[in-house]
């Protein structure tokens, strides 16, 4: 059975005809088309070659790559593991201003050790505050087991395991160990932490 399609741009036709693509000049309907032949000029002939052209290129850029997909994925990770070893670097040494300058204060969330979530940097902030009041130093901070995976261009997975030394104020020396994730985002060249989750073993 014969199929038409018919791109309508009076008083012309483009008609796509048993996947045939055909130009057909003034007012007319899928019938016509079907019922009879066309017979076309010059002109309608260089026409008809014109869109075939440009359907062609639409359908080429639709198939091609999207550039802001290609990606140097070494690049990104190496970034985000310099960012992440700052970031450790600033914990370790209760550099909290620097520690909390690697979060992305707008879109940031995270899942807690006591099995809560938090849903603002704000919150985080004051948590994180009052609980590093209570470390003299660490003794040791270190890291293990750690993977980072690209998901796009700008956001990337970073896995871990730790263990942890340190000093309370009343002079109690602990060990913990445990793991935690971590979603770094670009923004704006800087890459930033938009969610973290964690555990802890004492």
């Amino acid at each position: 059975m014969a199929r038409c399609l018919i791109f309508r741009f009076t008083p012309a036709h483009f008609v796509l005809f048993n996947s045939k693509l055909c130009y057909v000049a003034g007012e007319c309907s899928a019938p016509d088309v079907i019922g009879r032949r066309h017979y076309l000029s010059a002109t309608s002939m260089t026409q008809t070659f014109t869109i075939a052209l440009f359907l062609a290129s639409l359908i080429s850029a639709c198939a091609s790559p999207d550039p802001e997909q290609v990606f140097d994925e070494k690049k990104i990770i190496d970034a985000v593991n310099t960012s992440f070893l700052d970031l450790a670097n600033a914990a370790k040494s209760l550099e909290l201003d620097l520690y909390f300058s690697f979060f992305d204060s707008k879109r940031f969330t995270s899942l807690n050790t006591a099995g809560t979530v938090t849903h603002t940097f704000k919150e985080f902030e004051h948590e994180t505050r009052e609980s590093s009041s209570t470390i003299v130093r660490y003794t040791s901070l270190t890291f293990s087991n750690v993977k980072l995976t690209v998901l796009n261009p700008t956001t990337v997975i970073l896995v871990n395991e730790y263990e942890a030394e340190l000093v309370l104020a009343g002079g109690q020396e602990i060990s913990a160990s445990g793991a935690g994730t971590q979603v770094w985002s670009n923004n704006d060249g800087a890459w930033q932490l938009v969610s973290i989750s964690s555990s802890v073993t004492i």
